[in-house]
């Protein structure tokens, strides 16, 4: 029973990879499809050619160092559930990290840094339809995508 089992579903696999290009994949209504990873973030937005500000190094000793400085903290936030010494502490250690791609008080790239921006052209095919993944959306992954959509 178990083989037959296993067997079905294997079997069931090939039914979304099957059915991906049927009737249903092209429509007269465009679809836009954002990526769920997002898109590097560069210095200036849109030249993919300026710095990539979203790789970050991390220094020699810096974890050995940050997890001594985060050991006590813990220690104290399981015993006495008190955490906003080890918050402030882990924030302290982290941000220099990812500072370059933090956003201002606003929630807003407002050094110029951004995603790269693709050029969307007409994609309908030759009988006037559009797949669906005609329109593929690279969107700075620190924004919120519904707002970029």
């Amino acid at each position: 029973m178990a083989c037959l089992l296993i067997l079905a579903l294997c079997l069931l696999l090939w039914v979304p990879a099957l059915a991906g290009l049927g009737d249903g994949y092209y429509t007269t209504l465009p679809t836009v499809y954002l990526q769920g990873q997002g898109a590097e973030i560069y210095a200036e937005k849109g030249n993919p050619k300026s710095e990539r500000i979203d790789e970050f190094e991390v220094p020699d000793g810096y974890i050995g160092d940050a997890a001594k400085a985060l050991i006590p903290p813990l220690l104290k936030g399981l015993t006495l559930n008190r955490w906003q010494e080890w918050e402030d502490e882990f924030i302290a250690r982290v941000l220099p990290l990812v500072e370059k791609t933090a956003l201002d008080e606003n929630g807003e790239a407002s050094n110029g840094s951004g995603a790269r921006t693709n050029s969307v052209s007409n994609r309908k095919n030759s009988a006037g339809k559009y797949g669906m993944n005609s329109y593929i959306m690279s969107y700075d992954w620190r924004l919120d995508p519904c707002v970029i959509a």
